[in-house]
C-alpha cells in the first residue's frame, strides 16, 4: 500500500517559497501569533527624541542595572545559520 499523506488545515495566505528567510520568519511569527506590524505614529511619539544634535543616551544607572545577554543567548541560531549557509 503506498504511503498517503493527508494534511489538514486551511489556506490563509502565501508567505513565499520554502527556504526563503523572509517567508520562514513570517511563518514562525504567524504560527506563534507574534505581530510584526509597524508601530503607530503615537507609539513613536512616546519614544525619547534621538537626533544628531541631541543623541539619546541611556542613564549610567540604567546601564548598570541591566544584564547584557547579547553574547550569551542565541536566538533563532539554527534558522539564520541555515539561511546564511545557503540551505
Amino acid at each position: 500500500m503506498p504511503l498517503r499523506v493527508a494534511v489538514q488545515g486551511h489556506f490563509v495566505k502565501v508567505l513565499g517559497d520554502i527556504g526563503n528567510v523572509d517567508a520562514e520568519t513570517a511563518a514562525i511569527l504567524i504560527e506563534n501569533q507574534i505581530s510584526a506590524d509597524a508601530f503607530s505614529p503615537g507609539s513613536y511619539d512616546e519614544l525619547p527624541k534621538d537626533t544628531t544634535e541631541e543623541p539619546w543616551l541611556m542613564d549610567e544607572d540604567e546601564i548598570k542595572s541591566r544584564r547584557d545577554i547579547r553574547r550569551s543567548v542565541r536566538l533563532f541560531g539554527q534558522l539564520w545559520s541555515a539561511a546564511c549557509a545557503g540551505g
